[in-house]
């Protein structure tokens, strides 16, 4: 229970961090639209999508959990259903998904090149690297102005609703790169931290349930 306590608590810390470097003092950074930042923002497909019973993973709104892509899904394409999904915007490490439909607001980082693909309620943020480090623009995405700005411009009832253009036009800052460099080594910090929290957290489950079933049988 402590352990999930000390995640719980890890998984909010970044945020704060970003909060009190960037956003909660007096000093002044430059402004830019998204837009300005990144080579292309776009969505998932719109296309029909046929389902395999194996192959790659295709994600939906529900798949973007904690800041992290989530690939445990029911739904498979085939390889050539893959490539002709991707074919308009490749996925690339180092992009950004960003939840637009009912869950709106989550973002997560592409950290490896394992191939997927993913419902249109997700947008697709290709961050240009010279101005702007991908990681930090993960973590800028979860950011409490980015939230307020989101929460705003989200229109519905049922399901609210991001759509690109808005998304597009919300106000980021841009430091000079050397901050973000600083900013993101903390940042790893504490993902380090969260990791051997969880892998503790498993080891800790996996016992937990061996003595269970240990003691179900009457063998303690």
């Amino acid at each position: 229970t402590k352990r999930r306590q000390a995640l719980a608590k890890l998984d909010t810390l970044i945020p704060e961090l970003f909060f009190d470097a960037f956003e909660g003092g007096a000093r002044q950074h430059q402004i830019a639209a998204l837009s300005e930042v990144c080579k292309r923002i776009t969505d998932g497909t719109h296309q029909a999508t046929k389902w395999s019973p194996a192959g790659y993973p295709f994600l939906f709104v529900s798949n973007i959990v904690a800041g992290e892509i989530d690939f445990r899904t029911e739904k498979y394409i085939s390889p050539d259903t893959h490539r002709e999904l991707v074919r308009r915007c490749p996925i690339d490490v180092g992009d950004v998904l960003y939840t637009t439909v009912g869950s709106y607001g989550n973002a997560a980082l592409v950290r490896d090149s394992r191939p997927f693909a993913f419902q249109r309620h997700i947008a697709h943020i290709k961050p240009d690297a010279e101005l702007i480090e991908p990681e930090f623009l993960w973590v800028m995405m979860q950011s409490k102005n980015i939230r307020r700005q989101a929460d705003r411009q989200a229109r519905g009832i049922a399901q609210k609703t991001l759509n690109l253009r808005e998304l597009q036009a919300f106000s980021v800052i841009l430091p000079p790169k050397e901050e973000q460099a600083d900013f993101l080594k903390k940042v790893r910090g504490v993902r380090r931290l969260a990791e051997a929290a969880r892998s503790s957290m498993e080891r800790l489950d996996n016992l937990f349930l061996s003595l269970q079933h240990r003691a179900f049988r009457g063998e303690l």
